[in-house]
């Protein structure tokens, strides 16, 4: 039976049903008849850990190797259980012709660890997310390059990241990585973690 003012775009349905793990029929299968008084609730960065949300930081100097690249890594083991939100990516470039380049995709423990500060004081735990830096000749291995940075060299920090959050899922690693063997690097980097929901876990 046809409804008023029927909803027949399914993804939107399916993906409050996904978000909230609604059993049954679709749990809002029409629109509003009528104008409604919503009055929002205004969330913020202190309201995160209501949410099982927390926020970790860190800098990071790599000193320059000889035949090396320097690189700073994220990774979310495969085991983790929590999906990180990447918000923000930073560095010092050793020299203004050097290029700095981001890639993501499936990863391994590689380089020594970071001390990771955390973001707000009632945060218990430890971050899940492993943060290594260090120097290799191939520092990649099999992630895919996506945004590369060039910038004035010494003191100036270079904003480096592309798009606002990136989700950063169990299994993969995010690099940072200079383009010049035997160069220092700076990496300034925040991130959000939470707890990944049995029904974010496939499609």
């Amino acid at each position: 039976m046809a409804r008023y003012n029927e909803i027949l775009v399914g993804r939107f349905n399916r993906g409050l049903g996904k978000l909230l793990s609604i059993k049954g029929d679709s749990p809002s299968p029409q629109v509003a008849s009528e104008i409604m008084p919503v009055f929002p609730i205004a969330l913020g960065t202190d309201t995160d850990f209501l949410f099982g949300i927390d926020t970790f930081g860190v800098s990071i100097v790599v000193g320059a190797v000889a035949a090396q690249l320097s690189f700073t890594q994220l990774f979310n083991p495969s085991t983790s259980g929590v999906i990180a939100e990447i918000l923000h990516i930073s560095g010092v470039l050793a020299a203004a012709t050097d290029v700095m380049t981001i890639a993501i995709g499936p990863g391994t423990a590689q380089g020594a660890g970071a001390t990771v500060a955390r973001f707000d004081a009632r945060t218990k735990k430890l971050q899940s997310i492993q943060i290594t830096s260090g120097a290799s000749a191939a520092p990649f291995g099999s992630t895919t390059a996506f945004w590369a940075s060039q910038g004035p060299a010494g003191s100036a920090v270079v904003p480096l990241v592309p798009i606002p959050r990136i989700p950063l899922l169990p299994g993969d690693a995010l690099i940072i990585a200079e383009g010049t063997v035997n160069s220092t690097i700076r990496v300034n980097l925040i991130w959000k973690e939470r707890v990944i929901e049995d029904s974010e876990k496939g499609a």
